[in-house]
């Protein structure tokens, strides 16, 4: 159970979080930031970060003809098994020293627990390890815990508190030797630091061609497998985005048919929030990395929508395309290519963000234009050709738009400084303007919504091939 904290200790634990981690320049904290491989509980990194710059790496080595050999690796029971003397050190270390090094000893040693049960409490237990779950300064600890583990090895890894992906592109036997070097260390790491992985939770993923090798980390020998569950997100061998689909229409299915076994029907007012509040979050999480370019896929999910626009009284025998136009709603394809626009956004006008590696700046051919040219870079295979910072500015954005560059981009950026879901929410469109497969056979896009994407114009530039 999570701990509940009363709001003067999460202020206490705010402050703590500040002077051990965001304020380095401080005369007690010399080392600095944690490391740039977390993605955790750090500003502008989230899941979604995580997995965009993990399947940016995969993309570009299977695009290239070179296989991954991706491990997924948990510890078991991470955050209640941090051990306190190990974790003071590595607060020295980090460059915790006087007062609030105090402070941190305090905050951690002589705590107890207790069970509440019907009212009655149990024995109060002493704690000897673990960070308390449910506080602010929790997580920040255990990353400083973790923080060693990235100088480790060798290959690519990538942290999200107690998951870690470490993997490598194979050329030769050499490489495969090279990540079975890498899980030695961390499995020693972890015999260190009293932070013991669960075997039953780690696994091998071969992405491309086959390439056989037997890995280990310690005693246990790691098992293959065809597809992993990574934060939430299914990803396969062949990088296609058909299960998370799969998954992602069966769960908002059952969700679906309960509110309408519960409700029976909508009114045209209701819809709009029931959406918000059981499907979307739902078949948008995370969509900007497993966005659906098959046709099945898309129409697979396309259904959602169509079977819940008719669950509002009076609009059953309409159109798809009237449901959705008197609703004020927009398509799912429409909003997978909006979310795309404001994430690229935010990145592009966020300093120091994580995911601004993954577009190529491109320098301006004349004086008088904006600071936002981005290339579009060539790609091949289509698991590359799809992804989210390629495909934004090859398929789904069409050479109609740069037409129209010069006369959009200077309104736009005097008028919009935050992302522009404003502008794209106030701007209506039919849903038969939106191209359903964003396959090789995609219609173009009409001007109705080339307009409707204004801010789009300052970004993209595509390189004449």
């Amino acid at each position: 159970q999570l701990a509940q904290r009363q709001h003067c200790v999460r202020v206490g634990e705010k402050s703590g979080q500040y002077g051990a981690v965001k304020a380095p320049h401080k005369a007690h904290v010399r080392k600095g930031p944690l490391h740039a491989r977390h993605s955790l509980d750090i500003k502008s990194h989230s899941c979604l970060s995580n997995l965009l710059l993990t399947l940016n790496d995969w993309t570009l080595a299977i695009d290239n003809g070179n296989p991954i050999h991706a491990c997924y690796l948990d510890m078991s029971k991470a955050f209640d098994r941090v051990n306190h003397s190990i974790l003071l050190q590595k607060l020295k270390q980090h460059g915790v020293t006087g007062k609030l090094l105090a402070w941190l000893e305090n905050y951690l040693m002589d705590r107890v627990i207790q069970v509440r049960v019907d009212g009655a409490l149990s024995k109060p237990v002493a704690v000897t390890s673990g960070v308390p779950q449910g506080s602010v300064l929790g997580p920040t600890l255990f990353l400083i815990y973790a923080n060693d583990i990235p100088n480790l090895v060798r290959c690519k890894i990538i942290l999200f508190a107690d998951d870690i992906k470490l993997w490598a592109s194979i050329h030769t036997s050499e490489d495969c030797v090279l990540l079975q070097e890498d899980l030695n260390a961390l499995y020693d790491w972890s015999l260190r630091n009293k932070l013991p992985f669960n075997f039953q939770k780690c696994k091998m993923l071969n992405i491309g061609k086959c390439v056989e090798f037997t890995y280990t980390l310690g005693p246990h020998r790691l098992a293959w497998t065809t597809d992993e569950k990574d934060l939430g997100v299914w990803i396969s061998s062949s990088l296609k985005t058909s299960l998370q689909c799969t998954a992602v229409y069966k769960r908002t299915s059952k969700i679906l048919a309960l509110l309408k076994r519960i409700f029976g029907r909508f009114t045209r007012q209701t819809l709009p929030s029931i959406l918000n509040t059981y499907i979307r979050p739902t078949m948008e999480y995370a969509v900007q990395v497993w966005s659906p370019w098959l046709q099945k896929d898309i129409v697979l999910l396309q259904r959602i929508y169509h079977r819940a626009t008719k669950l509002v009284t009076g609009l059953q025998s309409k159109p798809y395309e009237e449901r959705i136009e008197s609703l004020k709603l927009f398509d799912f394809c429409y909003r997978r290519i909006r979310g795309d626009l404001i994430l690229t956004y935010n990145i592009l006008h966020t300093p120091n963000h994580p995911l601004q590696k993954l577009f190529v700046r491109r320098e301006p051919r004349i004086s008088r234009t904006h600071d936002y040219l981005l290339a579009v870079p060539h790609s091949r295979g289509n698991s590359r050709r799809y992804f989210f910072a390629v495909r934004g500015f090859s398929l789904a954005i069409p050479r109609l738009f740069v037409r129209f560059r010069c006369a959009l981009a200077r309104p736009a950026a005097r008028a919009v400084r935050h992302p522009p879901s404003a502008g794209l929410d106030r701007i209506p469109t039919s849903c038969r303007d939106v191209p359903l497969n964003v396959g090789k056979t995609t219609p173009p896009i009409r001007p109705s919504v080339v307009f409707c994407l204004p801010c789009l114009a300052r970004w993209s530039d595509p390189v004449e091939r």
